[in-house]
């Protein structure tokens, strides 16, 4: 049975930096016009001095009144958004994934390989409480089995549903040679945790792995058609 087709999981184929606007500030022209209206030597000028002042004063007026309710907006978009981060940051356990596994022919050089990326994630993909990668690969030698194959993933994905999505799978990757995990978690000892439950329940196999900083989950967007 080719890879496509012996999938152990039918499914699973898967600031506001709002920068702070300045307030127009300055002395507002009543000042001034007070100032003429008591003075006792306004000339025949006088009128059109004050008429032209209080024009001034109704543009300043009406600058101020736009430049704060640009500065309201901001502040509010600002505050919604970071209200988005914490709701977003607050507890895996309440994401939702949806499982929409999408199956993909990769070709590098005389190489083929088969990869199952799940689409579903990319509505979550950046999650600030899953920003490191951790890719596990195990070499694949001629006596292992599709069974084999199949239940070191059906482990890793029963894993990751126990720990409440502190860790999820995004890619799987099958080459001739090597099957690899894409995984995003929080904290790198998790990472190191699942290896080391890995190499216990399957000793007769070898695990190679690596753990890498990935806020916007390049690993996972390479693969996205």
């Amino acid at each position: 049975m080719d890879e496509a087709g012996g999938l152990s999981r039918p499914g699973r184929l898967e600031s506001c930096r709002g920068q702070g606007v300045r307030g127009v500030t300055g002395v507002g022209p009543r000042f001034f016009i007070d100032r003429a209206v008591r003075s006792e030597r306004i000339g025949r000028g006088g009128f059109l001095i004050i008429h032209e002042l209080a024009r001034m004063r109704t543009q300043i007026v009406d600058r101020i009144t736009i430049t704060l309710s640009i500065s309201l907006w901001l502040i509010a978009a600002c505050m919604e958004e970071k209200d988005g981060e914490r709701q977003m940051g607050n507890d895996l356990s309440q994401i939702h994934i949806t499982e929409s596994w999408k199956v993909l022919n990769l070709q590098t050089g005389t190489t083929n390989a088969i990869v199952r990326i799940n689409e579903g994630l990319s509505s979550i993909k950046g999650h600030p409480s899953l920003s490191n990668r951790i890719g596990i690969a195990m070499p694949l030698p001629p006596e292992i089995s599709m069974d084999d194959l199949n239940s070191i993933e059906d482990f890793l994905f029963d894993s990751s549903e126990a720990s409440n999505n502190r860790f999820i799978i995004a890619v799987i990757i099958t080459a001739p040679e090597f099957r690899e995990f894409v995984l995003y978690l929080n904290d790198p000892s998790d990472a190191i945790k699942v290896i080391e439950n890995m190499k216990r329940k399957y000793p007769k196999w070898q695990f190679q792995y690596y753990v890498k900083s990935d806020p916007n989950w390049e690993g996972y967007s390479e693969f996205l058609r």
